[in-house]
C-alpha cells in the first residue's frame, strides 16, 4: 500500500464540510448545498437549537425579533412563523418573507 501524504484542505471548505456533515448525518437533513453564513449561525452561536430534520416541517420562533434565526431555518427548507412584540423587528421579520403575529402571546390564540 502506497502511502498517501496528507492532503491540503483550504480551512472554510473544511469547515463547511463538517457543519453539512452534522446536519445531515446527526440531524437528518437531506444533503445539498447550504450557504456558508447560515451554517455557521447555527451551528456556532446556536448549535444546541438546530432542529432534527422533520419532512413537512414548520417553525415558530417566540420573541423572533427581525427574524435571524427564522432566516437559518428557512434556508434548511422549514416554514417559519415568528411572534414578536416590537413593531419595527415584527417588520423586518415579515420583509424577509417569515409569516408572524405582532403582539403578545396571550392574544396569538388565533395565530
Amino acid at each position: 500500500m502506497a502511502y498517501d501524504p496528507p492532503r491540503k484542505v483550504e480551512p472554510t471548505k473544511f469547515r463547511q464540510r463538517l457543519r453539512e456533515g452534522i446536519l445531515v448525518e446527526e440531524l437528518g437533513y437531506p444533503f445539498r448545498r447550504i450557504q456558508v453564513p447560515v451554517v455557521t449561525s447555527l451551528l456556532k452561536s446556536r448549535s444546541y437549537d438546530v432542529p432534527q430534520f422533520v419532512p413537512d416541517r414548520c417553525a415558530l420562533d417566540i420573541g423572533a425579533g427581525s427574524g435571524k434565526y427564522l432566516n437559518s431555518l428557512k434556508e434548511l427548507g422549514w416554514d417559519t412563523y415568528g411572534l414578536e412584540m416590537n413593531e419595527e423587528a415584527y417588520a423586518t421579520m415579515v420583509q424577509q418573507g417569515h409569516q408572524g403575529y405582532l403582539g403578545m402571546i396571550e392574544e396569538a390564540a388565533s395565530f
